[in-house]
């Protein structure tokens, strides 16, 4: 409008990755990834597209997670792939850790060297930190795994998310968080059932039943303007 374009000429749609990601969503493959991750031998965790010197945090509230609950397991995927070696011979002598493209039965920690599979990894999971957020670097993708009804984490920076993140705030879906303490306590309460991870998900479903529908809505207008 700013422009001189008239307000009756401009219409406000929504946002179409909602709908991408929403499309993206294959029961399927979580039933993939929680066979291959065996993920009866323990629930599983995941710090997703990690930068370097946020690893170090999440381990750290990890290591606190399991002195409550013993058979977690952590998915730590980098934000790039190929530090993945450097991150087992970082951790190899406190966890039993290995790569996903080498996966042992017994893992503590497994570190993801491939690329593409990171949104599935989120729907097998009880909790996602997101990373570039302890780090200056504007955050990564909150809108992934809360697509998969899973609580989030993320550290004081989220500025190319903000709105999100403030929505998510608002309706209890993620925690805004400045420490490994802090990280290692909401993951504790997961854990231990102090947080209704069923009311996020539904926070999570109610969330994308408002946003989504911005494909059919742009649809809708261009036909409606070569009438």
């Amino acid at each position: 409008m700013a422009l001189g374009i008239s307000e009756e000429k401009i219409k406000v749609t929504g946002d179409l990755k909602i709908d991408a990601l929403l499309n993206r969503i294959q029961p399927e493959a979580k039933e993939k990834w929680q066979t291959l991750l065996h993920a009866e031998k323990g629930p599983l965790y995941i710090a997703g597209s990690t930068h370097t010197g946020e690893d170090e945090i999440v381990v750290s509230a990890f290591e606190k997670l399991k002195e409550t609950s013993p058979d977690a397991r952590l998915i730590l995927a980098p934000r790039h792939p190929e530090r993945a070696e450097a991150l087992c011979s970082q951790f190899e002598n406190s966890f039993k850790i290995c790569r996903l493209s080498e996966l042992t039965e017994d893992f503590e920690i497994v570190v993801i060297d491939k690329i593409g599979v990171l949104f599935e990894l989120y729907g097998v999971s009880e909790a996602a930190f997101i990373g570039g957020s302890f780090t200056d670097n504007g955050g990564q993708n909150i809108l992934e795994p809360v697509a998969w009804g899973t609580p989030v984490q993320y550290g004081p920076h989220m500025e190319d998310f903000a709105e999100a993140s403030q929505e998510f705030l608002s309706r209890g879906i993620s925690a805004q968080l400045n420490s490994a303490e802090e990280l290692a306590e909401t993951w504790c309460a997961i854990a231990e059932g102090k947080t209704d991870v069923e009311a996020v998900r539904g926070q999570c479903r109610q969330y994308f039943a408002e946003k989504a529908g911005a494909a059919c809505k742009i649809c809708d207008a261009a036909a409606k303007s070569m009438e």
